[in-house]
């Protein structure tokens, strides 16, 4: 693997502070800052040159924004963090860089109307989409850019990807398609279909939803609740948010796109990265997790050491205290 790449920014306790910003190589191969912000960063400098718009989320608030990267698909933006009540440096410094001029608020009062004035202050045009209600939050930003914007799966028509709400990290690891097919996320309990993820099927007119996790994880009389709505229903079947990372990825290849030549590999206890990961990955680039700090877990070594013949990078988005630097040996082992 290649050197490490890191965004370094000086910011102080306010948001509005003057940050200098190292930006990353290219082909770096660790994504990470001081904080989820610079992190954030970092991933946007390697994969945006300029960008209009971006959507900015809370790391703190999901799983309200677990959606988001349907809106940064949606306008080929980044996703950028915010604070509770201030825009990190590293954040405004990047907007600057990316020459933003709209940014996407995801979320309700976990993000303060204090950041909304601080970005109008930045030059940016500000909305809103979605509250404080999880399963309530990702109908709203499945609509926000209306039915006709909703991905089609072959011979499936209009898609969605429906996640538990008890676990961001399935949602999150379903970023890349999610970006790249424009294929909201709809949560639902395990047990039951939510009634605003059910009225959001009807209004987008989807026909095909695929479903994250086994029976243990979304119970099968969700499935059949969707099966009863005239639906088509693909499960994407595993016990763990790393199990479905890797299912995922035959998905991938089923809808026609690239065999992955270069994977992010996120910490599943630091679900931001993933959040940020999600418009980084692209076509032909999914999200792996490590199931422990040290540890990236028979799953995702297991799939690298299957498919090293054509991968040929592997990114680690987040710092050494969620992915170590011996995991990451471990990754390049298995990949090489």
């Amino acid at each position: 693997m290649g050197a490490l790449a890191v965004v370094v920014a000086s910011c102080g306790g306010g948001g509005g502070s003057t940050a200098t910003t190292v930006l990353p190589s290219p082909d770096a191969t660790r994504l990470a800052g001081r904080t989820d912000a610079e992190t954030a960063a970092a991933v946007s400098a390697v994969r945006f040159t300029t960008a209009s718009d971006v959507v900015i989320a809370r790391a703190s608030a999901l799983p309200v924004g677990v959606g988001a990267a349907y809106i940064g698909g949606t306008h080929q933006s980044p996703i950028l963090l915010s604070g509770r009540t201030t825009v990190p440096g590293a954040t405004l410094v990047e907007l600057k860089r990316l020459g933003a001029f709209h940014a996407h608020i995801v979320g309700g009062a976990a993000i303060a109307t204090s950041v909304d004035a601080q970005l109008r202050k930045a030059g940016l045009a500000v909305d809103r989409i979605g509250g404080d209600d999880p399963v309530a939050a990702a109908a709203d930003v499945a609509a926000s850019a209306g039915a006709p914007n909703v991905g089609v799966a072959p011979g499936a028509g209009h898609t969605v990807v429906l996640a538990p709400v008890a676990d961001a990290r399935y949602a999150l690891v379903a970023g890349p398609l999610v970006f790249g097919q424009q294929w909201p996320v709809l949560l639902t309990e395990h047990g039951a279909l939510p009634d605003p993820t059910r009225v959001a099927l009807g209004q987008l007119a989807v026909a095909h939803v695929v479903v994250l996790g086994d029976e243990s994880v979304i119970a099968r009389v969700v499935t059949d609740a969707l099966a009863a709505m005239g639906l088509s229903v693909e499960r994407i079947a595993g016990p763990t948010p790393a199990a479905v990372a890797v299912a995922l990825i035959a998905l991938d290849e089923r809808v026609g796109l690239p065999a992955a030549t270069s994977v992010d590999v996120v910490a599943s206890s630091a679900p931001a990265d993933a959040l940020v990961a999600g418009p980084h990955a692209g076509p032909g680039s999914p999200i792996l997790l490590c199931a422990a700090v040290g540890d990236c877990g028979p799953e995702t070594l297991g799939w690298l050491a299957a498919n090293r013949a054509t991968v040929a990078r592997v990114v680690v988005v987040g710092r050494r205290s969620a992915v170590s630097g011996a995991a990451e040996a471990a990754l390049d082992a298995a990949a090489r």
